[in-house]
């Protein structure tokens, strides 16, 4: 039996309901809600009952220096590691330049603090460096800004409502480059299907 409530995006709200699933509910097993804040908000209550929680969508740095015990967490998706390992692969294929266009939602604000210095580290110029909000709508002033940069490569920390303007309008420019990647879309089934042949080469 699946039983599930709508938290609203609101960590309150969400530790309430998996205190719900726990006391009421008597769940055996809980998985993960979305966004860094309500892993944050939510662990706590795993803590005080002793419930495990599959953290499939928990990656945050920030949690794990919470140490919980009762979250598995089994996402790659770790901010330190990603930021180390991506520019890694930059410097490798010979990327020499990028532009850094950041959602600020925390998880992406949490890989941008790890990512800025390792591409320090690996010698790669950050030519265009840009941060917008959650809502938006439209990336071509953005993007315009990335194309006359003429970078090597284009890391998009984006989110699954932004990763495909960002996709389509990188695409509508032309926009160059060896390498473009979206942070979080790519990997989910959606993607694909609403972007057809225009998420080839989105890694």
């Amino acid at each position: 039996e699946l039983v599930q409530y709508d938290d609203q995006s609101n960590p309150t709200q969400a530790a309430k309901i998996y205190e719900r699933l726990i006391t009421q509910d008597k769940v055996d097993l809980l998985l993960a809600p979305w966004g860094t804040p309500t892993h944050i908000a939510v662990a706590p209550v795993l803590e005080r009952y002793k419930v495990p929680m599959v953290g499939n969508t928990a990656s945050s740095a920030k949690l794990r220096e919470l140490k919980p015990t009762h979250l598995w967490f089994v996402t790659a998706a770790f901010p330190d590691r990603l930021g180390t390992e991506l520019a890694a692969m930059l410097k490798a294929n010979g990327v020499k330049s990028v532009a850094l266009l950041t959602n600020v939602l925390p998880f992406s604000k949490e890989v941008k603090g790890f990512l800025e210095p390792a591409l320090k580290k690996q010698g790669i110029k950050v030519a265009v460096n840009q941060e917008y909000p959650p809502d938006i709508k439209d990336m071509t002033a953005m993007l315009t800004q990335v194309k006359q940069a003429n970078v090597d490569g284009v890391i998009s920390l984006s989110y699954p409502s932004d990763s495909p303007i960002y996709v389509r309008q990188a695409k509508e420019l032309g926009l160059g480059g060896k390498f473009h990647f979206a942070l979080v879309g790519p990997g989910i089934d959606f993607f694909p299907k609403m972007l057809g042949s225009a998420a080839d080469g989105i890694v």
